[in-house]
């Protein structure tokens, strides 16, 4: 039996989902799972065996000065060979992608040497690898309805998987407990992803001296020195940089502020908090703001753009939630599936018993 390839990279919002999907298909089908991993790896992988993950040393050839693209256009090349005789020589006989160039050299490979690959989109507007290689692939599985309109082939829309850790749920009081906060106010989560993202935090932060109705979980990620804290007058806030026990904090949280990757929603939507996104405004076509788009047209969430945001307007958006407040939790919980690894595990084990018939 052959093995299968896991190819990711980037950001966590395609390696998450790629793990996700990897170990299922390694439980589900009992076959041998590698990692491909290019790019950052955000701790990734520590919940991996060393002994399956491979890491490319490898950034976009779109970005930097034209020395730099060259450079990183040549290290494909090199990948590309690399991975050809690293599927012939492992005998892989599928490969599964997410976006983004850290796959493009595994995706380049697979189809010299004629190997079947499955294409990962998490986003409304697919990037440029997935919709070069869509056409090629046995099926693409993709998160949000719209991305269809830009691919070819098979294509199936199964959601988004998510990370064992943001499974976790608890009640709200061990939840605070285990966070270490004392308070009776209701909680709102401002959830910037690994990274961060400075200007939500301030504005959350200049909220919370201002407004004494709410508690804020402000992670503000690695980017935290960024924010001037001390220069805030007020206790009702908790703030961290990253946690490895993202379900604990989304349990804690009556509300959410967040920026709106695919990942960040699947995962605010799988605990069903009612919540303002605010799409980061420089994402790759503007990407972000669909997918929080198709939240807010389904009355499950609400969309605020990062140049609008202020405490106004946020204060608005939160008493808005908070009048639904039930209502969009159903809403935004059953918008969308919470099965992806195992529906896409399925089809590509129903897709390679088709072929045996």
């Amino acid at each position: 039996m052959g093995k299968v390839l896991i190819s990711t990279g980037g950001t966590g919002g395609h390696i998450f989902p790629a793990v996700a999907v990897g170990k299922t298909i390694s439980t589900i089908m009992g076959q041998d799972v590698l990692y491909f991993l290019g790019g950052s790896k955000l701790g990734i992988v520590k919940s991996l065996e060393d002994k399956k993950v491979k890491s490319l040393k490898l950034d976009s050839p779109f970005t930097g000065n034209i020395l730099k693209r060259i450079k990183n256009g040549f290290k494909i090349v090199i990948y590309t060979i690399y991975a050809v005789f690293f599927l012939l020589r492992h005998s892989v006989n599928k490969i599964i992608a997410t976006g983004s160039y850290a796959s493009f050299p595994v995706l380049m490979a697979a189809s010299l040497c004629r190997k079947k690959f499955y294409l990962l989109e998490q986003n409304s507007i697919p990037g440029q690898v997935i919709r070069f290689f869509s056409p090629r692939s046995r099926m693409v599985f993709t998160s949000f309805p719209k991305s269809q309109e830009y691919l070819k082939g098979k294509i199936l829309m199964t959601g988004n998987p998510i990370r064992d850790e943001a499974k976790i749920q608890v009640s709200k009081s061990e939840a605070m407990g285990v966070l270490g906060i004392d308070t009776r106010r209701p909680v709102v989560l401002l959830w910037g992803g690994s990274l961060g993202a400075a200007t939500l935090v301030r504005i959350a932060l200049e909220f919370a001296q201002k407004n004494n109705e709410y508690f804020f979980i402000v992670q503000a990620g690695r980017n935290i020195s960024s924010v001037n804290v001390s220069s805030y007058k007020t206790e009702r806030y908790f703030i961290f940089d990253f946690n490895d026990s993202p379900g604990i904090v989304y349990s804690a949280a009556d509300f959410c502020i967040s920026r709106a990757g695919a990942g960040s929603i699947y995962e605010i939507a799988y605990h069903g908090i009612p919540s303002v996104f605010v799409p980061y405004p420089f994402a790759k076509d503007n990407h972000q703001f669909y997918n929080a788009k198709y939240v807010e047209e389904n009355k499950a969430g609400i969309v605020i753009e990062e140049k609008n945001l202020n405490v106004s307007e946020l204060d608005k958006a939160l008493t808005a939630l908070k009048t639904n407040r039930y209502e969009i939790e159903r809403r935004l919980h059953s918008l969308f599936p919470h099965d992806a690894d195992i529906k896409i595990a399925k089809e590509i084990i129903k897709d390679g018993n088709e072929e045996k018939v």
